[in-house]
């Protein structure tokens, strides 16, 4: 895990300067600042042959890998301020190992209704 924080900072840090690398982003795009954030901090990708395809949806297992990259981020800016307690750091780290394998969550069929029944309902 150490590793990882260590080459997600430094990427980050290195891609700060980089222009945003999705051709169907348009310049002044209201969402481009974030999507280029996202993009430096490693938690967006994008597809094959620098697109972003902002208008199509995003399919489940996608959703997950969102998340744990997010979460793999908010652990490093936990570690990094030095303000996080020992419960909230172990919280994050299991979540961040629970993710590791998308299908694994669904591999559990849900459909939403009154009651929670969504694999995400474990968080």
């Amino acid at each position: 895990m150490n590793r990882l924080l260590v080459l997600l900072l430094v990427g980050a840090s290195l891609s700060l300067a980089a222009p945003l690398p999705f051709r169907d982003v348009p310049q002044g795009f209201w969402a481009a600042p974030a999507i280029t954030r996202l993009w430096q901090l490693g938690i967006l990708a994008g597809y094959p042959g620098g697109l972003f395809r902002g208008n199509q949806p995003i399919s489940e297992a996608q959703f997950l890998i969102l998340l744990r990259r997010t979460l793999i981020v908010l652990y490093a800016e936990a570690v990094l301020s030095g303000h996080a307690s020992p419960a909230t750091l172990h919280a994050l780290r299991a979540l961040i190992r629970e993710l590791k394998d998308p299908q694994k969550w669904l591999k559990t069929a849900w459909t939403p209704s009154r009651t929670n029944t969504s694999p995400l309902s474990r968080l």
